[in-house]
């Protein structure tokens, strides 16, 4: 199910207006501005379909208008419609991309920063600046799960299949 999401200042005049389904209203990656902090001004309205959905993306973004061009309220950027599609790859689009990207030749220095960014991280996010790694460690010092709490996640999940929608608010929890 897709819907419309509005961002509101504690005012209660939005700020943000976007499309999405499953977490994407209200999480903070991949948005160029931040949601608001108390879930309560969130506002979703439900569309029957993506289409629908991008259509009232850009009614609402043209109704209350753009910082950027003068005309309204709203830090979007674009006025609406365009973002991605929530559908996933298929199989023949990866082989159509697959047939796209054989035999393309990069040059030999890309390779090389690649394989050095890649070096000795297993995560493949490239290397990390000492004074970064110690900022996450510090964020994660004393957050821990209790051990009541990670076995209730554990037997929650036991049998459970990696869906689409799992690995997505696998990845939306992994990105906070």
């Amino acid at each position: 199910m897709f819907y419309t999401y509005l961002w509101l200042r504690e005012d209660g005049t939005p700020y943000y207006v976007g499309k999405g389904k499953e977490y994407r209203g209200f999480v903070n990656k991949s948005h160029r501005v931040f949601r608001p902090k108390d879930k309560n001004l969130i506002i979703i309205q439900h569309h029957e379909n993506e289409k629908d959905a991008f259509e009232a993306e850009k009614f609402l973004i043209d109704y209350y208008g753009r910082k950027d061009t003068g005309t309204g309220c709203l830090r979007n950027m674009t006025c609406g419609g365009e973002g991605a599609s929530g559908v996933i790859v298929g199989i023949k689009t990866r082989e159509k991309l697959s047939v796209l990207s054989k035999g393309r030749k990069y040059p030999e220095e890309f390779g090389q920063q690649v394989s050095e960014r890649m070096l000795g991280n297993k995560n493949g996010l490239g290397k990390r600046s000492e004074q970064a790694r110690q900022n996450i460690s510090q964020g994660k010092m004393g957050v821990k799960a209790s051990t009541a709490h990670r076995q209730s996640m554990s037997k929650a999940r036991k049998g459970v299949p990696w869906t689409a929608a799992r690995w997505a608010a696998q990845a939306a929890r992994v990105g906070k």
